[in-house]
């Protein structure tokens, strides 16, 4: 009787086989070369040259636009409440400290509400270049019982290559970027 024989696998030939025993295989290499951590390190300060001036200027220009917004609000609160209050407010701007102090009347010894602002702390970090008002350039600024400035004048905030300027008039407050 003949039998039909099959191969064990349908894809079995008369090939010899091969061992079933794989290789030996080589060390699979750990780590990285001196070559390629140089290389990463270069382009890495590469960008890191190239994104400081930018992020400098621009902390410099957040500073100083904070610095200044501060300024504004402080003027329109002190002439709110000179006007809220029928009493007059004054400003003193301390130019060689970077601050300036608010207080209700004429003079701080009688005042019974005083606020200062330190400008060259955090979050600002600024400094005040000139604060002018009147004639006489005088860094003080008084708002009448009504909320009026008496003088117009400047007040200039810097930090680093930034500069912007808040001018005051009789009844309003703007700021400015000034040419640095």
């Amino acid at each position: 009787m003949l039998h039909n024989v099959m191969p064990a696998h349908p894809h079995a030939t008369d090939r010899p086989r091969r061992s079933t025993t794989a290789p030996a295989r080589t060390a699979v290499r750990a780590g990285t070369s001196l070559l390629e951590v140089v290389t990463v390190l270069a382009i890495a300060a590469v960008l890191i040259l190239v994104a400081a001036p930018r992020y400098t200027e621009s902390l410099a220009r957040y500073r100083v636009d904070m610095a200044t917004r501060r300024v504004e609000a402080d003027v329109a609160w002190a002439r709110a409440r000179a006007d809220s209050k029928s009493r007059p407010y004054t400003i003193d701007f301390d130019v060689a400290n970077g601050r300036y102090t608010i207080y209700d009347g004429l003079s701080d010894v009688a005042a019974t509400e005083t606020i200062v602002v330190d400008l060259t702390k955090g979050p600002y970090y600024a400094r005040l270049r000139k604060a002018e008002f009147g004639v006489a350039l005088d860094p003080t600024l008084v708002i009448n019982g009504y909320g009026v400035a008496s003088e117009t004048g400047t007040v200039e905030v810097s930090s680093g290559t930034k500069v912007r300027a808040v001018d005051v008039e009789e009844t309003k407050t703007e700021s400015a970027e000034k040419p640095g």
